[in-house]
């Protein structure tokens, strides 16, 4: 089955099962079931995220066809405090998110940049970078105080992940199977794998680099949107149902248990990085501030697709590694700030 037919399909069964819910909307409110309320937040919040979605991945895929990895190799200095500092700031100002930022990661390693540095990218980019903070500014109707506290957490996370791989370094980073040349991440572009974007194109003819962004953006596309449109309904169910059947008492929660709770979540949801700020305000209605955060920085750092995708070429032991670093450093850093005051 051709990809053109499967993604028809899906669009065919998503209309299908948007026609049953307002069909049966008028049922369900009068059983008490805030049909309409799911219906009409989901609505509204997957318009508002898809169309950062679009520009996100547009944005990614011009980086990975345009911006070569030797390119980004040659910025990084030998010094580690050097290279990491490079790593946090290439964060800032690259419109790259967690799927995009994984091959590049790869890259990075497969080419001896410094191991810590290379973390320091992988999990700052995709949630410090420009369209994150343009998502998560209109997501949280311009409240700057949750834009820059997901940044600057983002960063500190980040910094802590790469130096405690100083600490006991990890033997085995590349999974045994992992191709480790450029030619091999040029023959899995032309899998379909999705590495080596940047070699394939270095030799192309500008109208063959925008043919091949586009081709890019519209396969992220349709892979990261039908995880963001589940998490979105998820969300809208769970705040509305909560709201009309008072499920889960958050003023009687923990400020611990919330922020494990949502960082989870987060993990489970899958959410792309440039548009998991629409989801984060759905929460945020009925959550505290830290929490969410919680869920904001760890997200884009660490998820299910992101470890798969890892797993495709990095060892078991290096992802659960890094992954509960990341976990770790930022639910101590989250708890911390909200017992000193600085977030609630």
């Amino acid at each position: 089955m051709s990809e053109t037919n499967t993604v028809i399909q899906r669009l065919v069964a998503i209309c299908l099962l948007f026609a049953a819910v307002i069909f049966f909307s008028p049922v369900m409110e009068q059983a008490g079931f805030p049909a309409f309320s799911i219906l009409n937040g989901f609505l509204g919040a997957s318009l508002q995220a898809l169309a950062f979605l679009v520009i996100g991945v547009l944005a990614s895929s011009i980086v990975q066809v345009f911006v070569s990895d030797d390119v980004l190799r040659r910025i990084f200095p030998s010094s580690l405090p050097g290279s990491i500092a490079v790593a946090l700031g290439l964060s800032l100002v690259l419109p790259v998110c967690d799927c995009s930022s994984i091959p590049l990661f790869r890259s990075l390693v497969i080419r001896k940049v410094p191991l810590p540095a290379a973390v320091a990218f992988l999990l700052a980019a995709p949630v410090a970078n420009p369209l994150v903070v343009w998502s998560t500014y209109f997501a949280f109707n311009g409240d700057w105080h949750i834009v820059l506290a997901r940044v600057l957490m983002g960063l500190v996370v980040s910094s802590v992940v790469a130096l405690s791989l100083l600490v006991h370094p990890p033997r085995h980073v590349l999974s045994a199977s992992s191709p480790t040349s450029v030619s091999s991440q040029a023959s899995a572009v032309q899998q379909g794998q999705g590495e080596g974007s940047s070699q394939l194109f270095a030799q192309a003819s500008l109208s063959q680099k925008l043919v091949g962004c586009l081709d890019h953006a519209r396969s992220d596309f349709f892979d990261i949107a039908r995880y963001l449109v589940v998490g979105i309904a998820l969300a809208s169910i769970f705040k509305n149902v909560n709201a009309a059947y008072s499920l889960v008492d958050f003023s009687g929660m923990s400020l611990a248990v919330g922020i494990v709770v949502m960082m989870l979540a987060a993990f489970v949801l899958s959410l792309c990085s440039s548009s998991d700020a629409v989801v984060g305000r759905i929460f945020a209605a009925q959550l505290p501030t830290a929490p969410v955060l919680s869920f904001l920085v760890f997200g884009p750092m660490m998820d299910i697709k992101n470890v798969l995708m890892l797993s495709a070429h990095f060892s078991r032991g290096f992802i659960v590694r890094v992954a509960l670093s990341a976990f770790a450093a930022t639910g101590l850093l989250t708890g911390v700030l909200a017992a000193v005051g600085v977030i609630a």
